[in-house]
C-alpha cells in the first residue's frame, strides 16, 4: 500500500488504481510540458545560433541605413583617409565605386570579375571566395573639412 496526505495533513491509505491513474496524469503532464519547452528552446537556440554564425543576410540597401537598426555585431573597425583630390567627378566616381563594391562585399559577392587577361592579376584577391559576408555592413562618413575641400562648405554646417 501506498499512504497519500490528504489535504487536512491525514494519511490516508491509496490504493494501486489510484496511484497508477496519479502517476500517469503527471508523467502526461511531464511529457507534454518538456515537449513544448524543448520545442521552444530549440527555436531560440536556433534563432541565436544563425544570428552568430552570420546566417542572418543584411541587405546593404534598405529603407533604413544598414547596421543601424540591426543587432550589433561582434567587431567594428574605423578606417580614417585623407582625400588629396578636389576634382568633383573624381570624388563622385570614387563613392560611386565604393557603393558599388560595398553592395557587392554585404552580399557575399567579388567586388569585381576578373579581366580576360590571364597574365594580369585579379582584380580581388579571393580570400573571401565561398565565405559568408557574417553581417557585415559598412557605414561612411565625411568631415566638414572634406564638404569644405570640394566646395559644399555651406552643406557641412
Amino acid at each position: 500500500m501506498i499512504w497519500q496526505t490528504t489535504k487536512n495533513g491525514l494519511k490516508k491509505k491509496m490504493d494501486r488504481r489510484e496511484f497508477l491513474k496519479k502517476a500517469g496524469i503527471g508523467g502526461a503532464g511531464l511529457a507534454l510540458g518538456v515537449s513544448g519547452a524543448s520545442a521552444f528552446f530549440a527555436n531560440k537556440a536556433q534563432e541565436e545560433k544563425k544570428i552568430s554564425d552570420g546566417g542572418e543576410e543584411i541587405s546593404f540597401y534598405g529603407e533604413h541605413q544598414a547596421g543601424i537598426t540591426t543587432p550589433m555585431q561582434k567587431n567594428i573597425y574605423f578606417v580614417v583617409l585623407d582625400l588629396h583630390s578636389t576634382d568633383k567627378e573624381e570624388v563622385i566616381q570614387m563613392f560611386k565605386d565604393w557603393t558599388d563594391y560595398s553592395s557587392k562585399l554585404v552580399d557575399g559577392e567579388l567586388v569585381k570579375k576578373d579581366g580576360s587577361n590571364a597574365l594580369l592579376p585579379p582584380s580581388d584577391t579571393g580570400e573571401t571566395v565561398g565565405l559568408n559576408p557574417y553581417r557585415l555592413t559598412l557605414t561612411f562618413g565625411v568631415s566638414a573639412d572634406f564638404l569644405k575641400k570640394n566646395g559644399l562648405g555651406k552643406e557641412a554646417s
